[in-house]
């Protein structure tokens, strides 16, 4: 095969494309990557935010847990009876201190 000049200008023009694609492609890479940082970022950012409405969701169903059993009808119930025995309690009690007084 002989080296031609027109073979070495279109070796060069070849050698000068890649170099030129190259140096586009770098270019567009830097860029992307940059994206990707940001996108990163605001991925963790989404992630800490994501993790704090968790935790405070957790946090309310716990409350709402405790609320609910309070308020539950075998609760208020149970409740209710044992406040009647002990106000029949006073009540009798006090027969016997106004008894207890007479005498």
């Amino acid at each position: 095969m002989e080296l031609t000049t027109s073979n070495l200008i279109s070796l060069a023009a070849m050698v000068a494309a890649i170099i030129g694609s190259a140096a586009i492609a770098k270019y567009k890479i830097n860029g992307l990557l940059e994206r990707v940082e940001v996108l990163f970022k605001s991925k963790t950012e989404l992630d800490n935010r994501l993790d704090s409405i968790e935790q405070s969701n957790g946090l309310f169903k716990h409350r709402l847990d405790i609320v609910s059993s309070i308020l539950s009808p075998e609760k208020l119930e149970k409740d209710t009876r044992e406040l009647a025995t002990l106000r029949s309690e006073i009540e009798h009690l006090k027969k016997v201190v106004v008894k207890a007084n007479k005498t």
